[in-house]
């Protein structure tokens, strides 16, 4: 699944916009992040779900992990 930036920053309040540590905290919850491309001035997250996880198959699923992770 691919998932940018911009769409986390308007779900959730990242701690902050460094892609490393984004990326970081998307792998922590588990969600296992395969690419990150640049396009167009917006950061994009190639991340692989797994089957029994649903919630993790659309943004708000993603945001609300992150979210909790940062609590």
């Amino acid at each position: 699944m691919k998932i940018r930036l911009s769409l986390l920053e308007k779900l959730i309040d990242l701690p902050s916009k460094d892609v490393q540590e984004i990326r970081h905290l998307l792998d922590d919850v588990g969600l296992e992040v395969k690419d990150v491309a640049e396009l167009s001035g917006d950061v994009e997250f190639n991340i692989q779900t797994l089957a029994n996880r649903g919630d993790h198959l659309y943004a708000v699923g993603v945001a609300r992990e992150l979210s909790a992770r940062l609590l």
